[in-house]
């Protein structure tokens, strides 16, 4: 039967369709990726954006390297210690009450710990 369809020409045909349906279809496709990339990407410039803040002084990062950071340190640790017991006190009311307690006692003095950069307060 495919020597048949062969003979006849219908397979070439059918190749023929096939290659200009693909070729099509990979050109309309590599269209809508061009037009999705422009739309979406904008250019930058470099003069937007906010104002950078001028570097911290070397007062200013000392003092927070050698007294803010180690107070800082003994503050997470005592809070780690103070949210066990917060933790067990608000577990009747549940998940939230003791996520707050989390955030209170451990999150925040962890973040000013480590989350900010050295010298900004």
């Amino acid at each position: 039967m495919i020597g048949a369809m062969q003979a006849t020409g219908i397979g070439s045909q059918d190749a023929g369709r096939r290659r200009s349906i693909h070729g099509w279809l990979g050109r309309s496709l590599a269209l809508i990726a061009v037009v999705v990339h422009v739309s979406v990407s904008s250019p930058v410039r470099a003069d937007e954006g906010p104002p950078e803040s001028p570097p911290p002084s070397t007062a200013d990062v000392v003092f927070d390297a050698l007294v803010l950071r180690p107070t800082g340190l003994a503050v997470a640790l005592v809070g780690i210690t103070l949210f066990l017991p917060a933790a067990v006190l608000a577990s009747p009311g549940g998940m939230h009450p003791i996520e707050e307690a989390r955030d209170y006692f451990v999150r925040t003095p962890a973040d000013f710990l480590t989350a900010r950069p050295l010298g900004e307060f």
